[in-house]
């Protein structure tokens, strides 16, 4: 029992009471203790006499309900009142949430409380927030224990309003399949409909006779269903402005790719169906047109895009070198030094897996020239007991480093760039952050080291 202490003294000596000991210990009356410990509060019994207070005990065993929770709340009570008391997690309640509960199922539109089978201070104190159209019983049940920010009900509320007649109805239908922390947050940002947002990209891209920008994260995940590729894996490379992805206008399977090095664009990799080799006079002509887009391309273009993750990113380090020691970070830089340049395709990588003792994990693939880092966040798509960790703290973690949120069964992904041996120390710190942050890793705790080369 989690009572506040000053309850628990109150409750001891009610006890010494013995038609009350006799209610509070008789289980089949599942409303009497939250009940008592509502009346109780409410009165503010701990700054009564004890003749008052002796009072109030014998009051809760032989009047009504209904007239002793008006003489506490200040108003008239109805007896459903006193039938949702029975699901509330009323060792948790502090004097205030008992005013905003008996508030809220006095008024209007509380109707959506009747179906939550357990009703939490969380959810009291955030009920208001949640827009009308989507007080259903899944999302409640799952916000009865997660804490959503103000804000963040605020900007959903917008999403929901703003959306087209045909939207909401999705939205409603998918607030109503709400069953995790996880659930909640894909539906969130489903309702923002980032994913769905075009890239920007210069305008010079659009004259392309050859090749056709991939447009949105949407996109990528349909080219890679198409193409049978990793595309839908770099959607954050585009977005923090390190790279662009096109495909042929005519059709022809073949996707290639612009990157930035340093404070200029260069011709990628051209690949075919499931990444094949494509016929040199294609390769040739793209390369091409390639470099006439790179030289179209204005200068410092997508810094101002990249610049709060990488600020978010050294707030991360700084973390680390505060929580962790140099050995710690020695034991996650030597591995992933190891799998420099050493994959052979994007589908047949070379990986560092570090997993924490809890089952989160953060995973490095390099590229195969080791220019960049894929750096993968264990998520809720696959496995399960994930959503725990997945408060409204983590989340923003995750949406401030520039991971993508998965909008189908993949993890947390984000690209690093590498150009320097100093570059190791830094996703050895990044990856203890995260740890910690995410997962509770502790400084002397244990992380399981896996490194997978590809044969």
């Amino acid at each position: 029992m989690t009572t506040n202490r000053q309850s628990m003294l109150i409750i001891a000596a009610a006890m010494r009471d013995p038609q009350f000991a006799a209610q509070w210990n008789e289980r089949s009356d599942v409303s009497f203790r939250p009940f008592a410990i509502a009346v109780l509060q409410l009165s503010n019994a701990t700054q009564m006499s004890e003749k008052s207070r002796r009072a109030i005990y014998q009051d809760l065993c032989l009047r009504k309900r209904t007239a002793v929770l008006a003489d506490a709340v200040g108003k008239p009570v109805k007896a459903r009142m006193v039938k949702f008391l029975s699901r509330t997690r009323w060792n948790e309640f502090s004097r205030d949430d008992w005013h905003l509960f008996f508030s809220l199922i006095a008024g209007e539109g509380s109707s959506a409380l009747g179906h939550v089978l357990q009703i939490t201070p969380t959810l009291v104190r955030q009920f208001e927030l949640i827009p009308e159209e989507i007080r259903l019983p899944s999302l409640l049940g799952v916000v009865s224990n997660l804490s959503v920010p103000a804000e963040r009900w605020a900007k959903l509320d917008g999403f929901i309003k703003d959306a087209s007649g045909e939207r909401r109805v999705e939205f409603r239908r998918a607030a109503a399949s709400i069953n995790s922390n996880g659930d909640f947050w894909d539906f969130y940002f489903q309702c923002e409909g980032k994913h769905l947002l075009p890239f920007v990209t210069p305008q010079s891209f659009m004259d392309s006779p050859l090749l056709e920008p991939i447009g949105s994260s949407k996109d990528m995940m349909s080219e890679a269903i198409r193409m049978k590729n990793c595309l839908a894996s770099r959607t954050s490379s585009v977005q923090s402005g390190h790279r662009f992805f096109f495909r042929l206008r005519d059709g022809t399977p073949v996707n290639s790719e612009l990157v930035r090095r340093g404070p200029t664009w260069v011709p990628g990799e051209i690949l075919g169906y499931q990444n094949s080799p494509v016929s040199p006079e294609i390769a040739n002509a793209i390369d091409v047109e390639l470099q006439q887009l790179a030289l179209s391309i204005p200068k410092n273009w997508g810094a101002d895009g990249s610049d709060d993750k990488a600020d978010h990113f050294a707030k991360l380090r700084q973390f680390a070198r505060e929580s962790f020691t140099a050995e710690d970070f020695e034991m996650l830089a030597t591995p992933l030094h190891s799998i420099h340049a050493k994959s052979e395709s994007w589908s047949d990588g070379a990986y560092t897996i570090f997993q924490h003792k809890h089952g989160g994990y953060v995973q490095f693939m390099s590229s195969q020239d080791g220019s960049e880092y894929l750096i993968e966040l264990s998520s809720h798509k696959y496995q399960d007991h994930i959503n725990k960790f997945l408060s409204s703290d983590t989340v923003s973690l995750i949406e401030d480093a520039g991971f993508v949120w998965p909008t189908s069964k993949s993890n947390f992904l984000r690209w690093f760039n590498v150009s320097s041996p100093d570059d190791f120390q830094s996703m050895a710190e990044v990856a203890l952050a995260i740890l910690a942050r995410v997962f509770g890793h502790r400084k002397g705790g244990g992380i399981m080291v896996t490194v997978e080369l590809p044969y």
